[in-house]
């Protein structure tokens, strides 16, 4: 194409100016010698140089990929209210079955406007349950357990052995987390008296931990 315009400008004489012809002339000189300089570069010289690199996994056969995100559990109810105050239920495994159900915390609690209002946290929810509520409560959904006795030992033993009275197993003693392991408020569940508000840290050891997540069921137990 450019020995072609050069061409055209030689044979317009003095119509075209000097400098084009020259800038014309100097454009074919380089493609000229880009076009010479890349056949002997294939032609003559080492192909190799061309090719494109090998693709190599050479330490990446055994990478670890690290694991997606897990999603979160998507519920059909707003909890968003009781989790300003109660975060720890946010995961917590029966607030999730539940949710995915339509069933939030004021199914079983009640709406506790009041409880939710009060920054000095005296006020109790509209709904607590003592020992002797809970299973009543479970069975206006769960009316059967369908479990094998056998599974049922297997449970009791691994989460409450040291309630060797059946009479005082409930519901929660084997399914779920729906406890607080250390309460700085406390109400008498039956009929909302306020009993205990302190300041409590919670024990740095697990040993401390265990020793008042036990105190706490012996309190529970007796209200």
């Amino acid at each position: 194409m450019l020995p072609s315009a050069l061409f055209v400008f030689l044979s317009l004489g003095d119509e075209v100016p000097m400098r084009w012809i020259k800038t014309a002339a100097s454009l074919a000189g380089t493609t000229a010698f880009i076009a010479i300089g890349w056949a002997w570069l294939y032609h003559l010289g080492d192909r190799q140089a061309l090719a494109v690199p090998p693709l190599s996994l050479e330490g990446y056969m055994h990478e670890v990929l690290p694991d997606a995100p897990a999603k979160k559990t998507v519920l059909k109810v707003d909890n968003s209210a009781c989790y300003v105050c109660h975060g720890n239920y946010e995961e917590e495994s029966l607030v999730l079955t539940h949710g995915k159900k339509k069933v939030g915390c004021i199914d079983c609690h009640g709406t506790s406007y009041a409880h939710r209002n009060d920054e000095d946290n005296v006020t109790p929810p509209d709904k607590m349950f003592p020992p002797d509520a809970i299973d009543p409560m479970c069975r206006e959904c769960h009316a059967a357990h369908d479990v094998p006795a056998r599974k049922v030992i297997q449970r009791w033993q691994e989460r409450c052995p040291q309630k060797t009275d059946p009479a005082r197993l409930v519901c929660t003693d084997c399914h779920f987390q729906h406890r607080l392991r250390l309460r700085t408020v406390r109400w008498n569940k039956k009929t909302g008296q306020l009993l205990i508000r302190q300041e409590e840290k919670p024990p740095a050891s697990a040993a401390g931990r265990d020793r008042a997540s036990a105190a706490e069921e012996r309190r529970s137990g007796q209200q």
